[in-house]
């Protein structure tokens, strides 16, 4: 029951361009907006390998797709609009940046069984990837010039879903794991079934419908519903040790959520993973 086929979805809706164009300068988007623009323009890292390099690469793409989306540049303590020249620029950047993402997430094995440390930065950068695709989508950058990024994103999604759910020793990530790091993999799947609901693959890993069953399910039953669960109604209070480690697993929640109110009319949802099925 989609609520819209249009995009974006995640950072905002085509709905809010008009108010964040007329608010760039005022409250906290005051400072905020400039820091953008200078992020949006500097040159990216050569490497793509090393984990601050990916960081910051995936971070630059968000952030100059965004001042492409929303076409608007500081002009001392005002905005104007964004130059020709500076547009054409940052598409293209974008693009090739989507382009080379690096998909690799660090498997899981019983030589490493904390692999998933890093997957908090994969995660970040996925959803900084997915939001600039879908900045990108809205702004009317074609399908065809996207192409070769959506081919990327999709494989990106699918490697954290197989990891998260790889088994060994008869346990997977997804079955053991509660807490901030499991979250914030599911907020970063939930993204991604957001953002490429149009996606198609033979591979289970790489399918939409897998990954928000498995966001959706597993946030809920993380927060509310797991023998380990953090929290619930009646006496577990799992982050009441500081509201510094549910803003953290928030981070990544919160844009697969504002995403879900986007993209989709329906409040309540039937999923199903593991073999499970509830009504969320």
């Amino acid at each position: 029951n989609y609520a819209t086929a249009t995009h974006p979805r995640i950072l905002c809706g085509i709905q809010d361009t008009g108010a964040i164009r007329k608010n760039l300068r005022l409250g906290f988007l005051r400072t905020i907006f400039p820091n953008v623009y200078a992020s949006a323009l500097a040159a990216p890292p050569v490497d793509n390998n090393e984990s601050n390099n990916r960081r910051e690469r995936a971070r630059l793409a968000k952030n100059a797709a965004f001042i492409y989306f929303i076409g608007m540049q500081p002009l001392a303590d005002s905005v104007t609009t964004l130059e020709k020249a500076t547009a054409n620029s940052l598409q293209s950047k974008v693009i090739e940046l989507l382009s080379t993402i690096n998909t690799t997430i660090p498997a899981l094995s019983i030589a490493n069984p904390g692999n998933y440390d890093d997957w908090q930065w994969r995660s970040k950068d996925m959803i900084d990837y997915l939001s600039a695709y879908d900045l990108l989508k809205g702004a009317g950058v074609s399908d065809s010039a996207l192409a070769p990024a959506k081919v990327l994103l999709q494989r990106y999604a699918g490697n954290l879903y197989r990891e998260a759910n790889r088994s060994f020793l008869g346990i997977t990530f997804l079955s053991t794991v509660k807490n901030n790091h499991a979250l914030m993999t599911c907020g970063a799947l939930g993204v991604a079934a957001v953002v490429l609901n149009d996606a198609t693959s033979t591979d289970l890993n790489e399918q939409p419908t897998r990954w928000i069953n498995a966001a959706l399910w597993n946030i809920d039953n993380i927060l509310w519903r797991d023998a380990a669960r953090q929290s619930d109604s009646v006496e577990i209070a799992g982050y009441a040790e500081g509201p510094y480690y549910l803003r953290y697993a928030m981070l990544n929640v919160i844009p697969f959520m504002r995403g879900m109110i986007q993209f989709t009319k329906d409040t309540t949802f039937e999923v199903e993973f593991a073999g499970e099925k509830r009504r969320i």
